[in-house]
């Protein structure tokens, strides 16, 4: 089913996708949190850095219990829990991240807009000032090309 699903995040509804996912996201948002308070138990000595993955196998199959075992750990070490705390990431920075990294990586602002799902092509636009190499390349290359038609030598020291 989902091998084969025009969505990026489907689902078993009627819409045949996640519509809502503040839920799943939250729970999320909760592993990940709790992953960085491993990492601050192992710095702060309170954990040994080869229960690692034991912890983390715990957070994905008891995650409730798990995370109240971590908050007493750190509670008990002093920690300020809200520290690891990821409560501000939303689903929209992965997509401005995701769309970022595809304007740096040279893809072309259409193929980012379809990617997004995007509207209209001013929606796309703001991705278009992300990378200015290509435009300086482009400038470069364009301005060397001219220097060469007049016949003009210029090495790339004296453009610059």
């Amino acid at each position: 089913m989902y091998g084969k699903s025009p969505f990026v995040f489907p689902g078993r509804g009627k819409t045949g996708h996640l519509v809502e996912p503040k839920k799943g996201w939250a729970s999320i948002l909760k592993k990940a949190s709790m992953r960085r308070l491993i990492d601050l138990l192992i710095e702060q000595g309170a954990i040994v850095k080869e229960d690692r993955q034991k912890y983390r196998a715990e957070l994905a199959t008891a995650s409730k219990k798990t995370s109240s075992k971590l908050i007493t750990m750190a509670e008990a070490e002093k920690l300020d829990t809200a520290a690891y705390d990821i409560t501000d990431l939303r689903i929209h920075d992965l997509r401005r991240t995701l769309g970022s990294w595809q304007a740096k990586t040279g893809a072309s602002l259409p193929i980012i807009g379809k990617s997004l799902n995007h509207k209209t092509q001013q929606a796309t636009a703001i991705y278009a000032r992300l990378d200015l190499d290509p435009v300086r390349q482009s400038f470069d290359i364009a301005t060397q090309a001219m220097w060469n038609a007049a016949g003009i030598k210029i090495s790339p020291v004296q453009q610059k």
